[in-house]
């Protein structure tokens, strides 16, 4: 079994203090599991993404993907306990790349798809490549909305999101030829 872990780092605060783990947890299965982004929080949580395969083991329990390997995100606390964890995914290839986390604790996630659905919301692709998706979660973990872009005949891929203290969203990728970012066609 392959195991994917988190550990968080505290750097001293004075010269006595010595760095180190506050906690670790391991999650994982047998498949292809890793994280790809974390972050912290306003009130010092920590939010995570990732990708998984199978039947992925967490702290919290045992999530399932719905194909080759679905997305994940993740609200620890601050002594590592998981306080939520949502997953998206569908029968292909899909996978979370990055998270921002706004001054609030809204989280956004952004990755690339070819059909998925995500907290009951279903996102299609624009053609029969993948896509982008980017979803935003409230602090509690409820899904706030879900978007898909990216163009009919190529691989698309959404690496970077970043979010403002008003709530503004901005995302960084790759798309060939066309794309739809909504109804705006670029």
């Amino acid at each position: 079994m392959r195991w994917i872990w988190i550990i968080p780092l505290v750097l001293p605060m004075i010269s006595v203090a010595q760095p180190g783990p506050y906690w670790a947890y391991g999650y994982g299965s047998i498949g292809d599991d890793r994280f790809t982004a974390i972050a912290k929080g306003p009130d010092a949580s920590v939010y995570a993404c990732g990708t998984f395969s199978g039947s992925m083991a967490s702290p919290a329990g045992t999530v399932n993907s719905q194909g080759i390997t679905d997305v994940f995100v993740v609200k620890m606390d601050t002594l590592g306990l998981v306080e939520w964890i949502r997953t998206g995914g569908g029968p292909g290839p899909d996978r979370c790349t990055d998270l921002a986390v706004d001054a609030a604790g809204n989280v956004a996630i952004i990755g690339q798809f070819a059909f998925m659905t995500i907290e009951g919301t279903p996102l299609s692709s624009n053609g029969p490549s993948l896509d982008v998706f980017i979803a935003r979660f409230n602090t509690d973990g409820d899904l706030l909305w879900a978007r898909s872009a990216g163009s009919a005949q190529n691989t698309d891929i959404g690496e970077q999101v970043s979010v403002t203290d008003l709530g503004e969203v901005y995302v960084a990728g790759q798309f060939s030829g066309t794309a739809l970012f909504g109804a705006i066609q670029v």
